[in-house]
């Protein structure tokens, strides 16, 4: 069955809902990468600040960066399915395709049946009129 024009704009429609919240998830991770860095920044002071500052640059450097494992956890989880769907499979089709390659084999077995039905229409046909002259010249021999 072949994909409609309604059905082909539903499915931009959805294509774009997605692909907004997919910026907009982008656009928040990235505000957060940029927050994340000033603190990572504000963290490593300089070391020739004096006893005090030394120390604390010290101290911060060798705890290393602070992470959140929980929400890391939870990113990772949300974005694990969409990285790996295994490796490329130059003979996999994406649905549209598949749908299209049915649609294409029913067309083509439809049109196969017709023209079966109207070959064997044709022999009978033909046979029927040869029977007919057949028996339109058996008297004539008689």
């Amino acid at each position: 069955k072949p994909v409609l024009e309604s059905e082909n704009a539903y499915l931009k429609c959805v294509e774009e809902k997605s692909l907004v919240a997919a910026e907009k998830e982008l656009a928040a991770a990235e505000a957060q990468l940029k927050e994340l860095l000033s603190k990572a920044e504000a963290l490593n002071l300089p070391e020739d600040d004096g006893p005090a500052g030394g120390g604390l640059a010290k101290q911060a450097s060798g705890t290393g960066p602070e992470v959140d494992e929980d929400y890391a956890d939870h990113v990772e989880d949300q974005h694990a399915h969409k990285e790996s769907h295994g490796g490329k499979n130059s003979s996999s089709m994406t649905d549209k395709q598949i749908s299209s390659k049915k649609w294409e084999d029913a067309h083509s077995k439809e049109a196969r049946d017709r023209e079966h039905d109207k070959k064997a229409r044709e022999a009978r046909l033909e046979d029927a009129r040869d029977r007919k002259q057949d028996a339109a010249n058996a008297p004539d021999d008689a």
